[in-house]
């Protein structure tokens, strides 16, 4: 079960972080940047729905 839900946050967090690096296009980002912080902003909410009683 554990490694179920690691895999798929996983997914998600890379997920979020390519779509993001699809959406630089309309910023001037660089590519990276935009991936590593959308991914880091999932990693965030996970661990609070972690942490976060219910």
């Amino acid at each position: 079960m554990t490694e179920t839900a690691v895999g798929s946050g996983a997914l998600d967090i890379g997920n979020l972080g390519v779509f993001e690096a699809y959406l630089r296009s309309i910023s001037d980002q660089r590519w990276y940047v935009a991936a590593i912080r959308m991914a880091l902003a999932g990693l965030v909410v996970a661990v609070i729905n972690i942490v976060l009683p219910g």
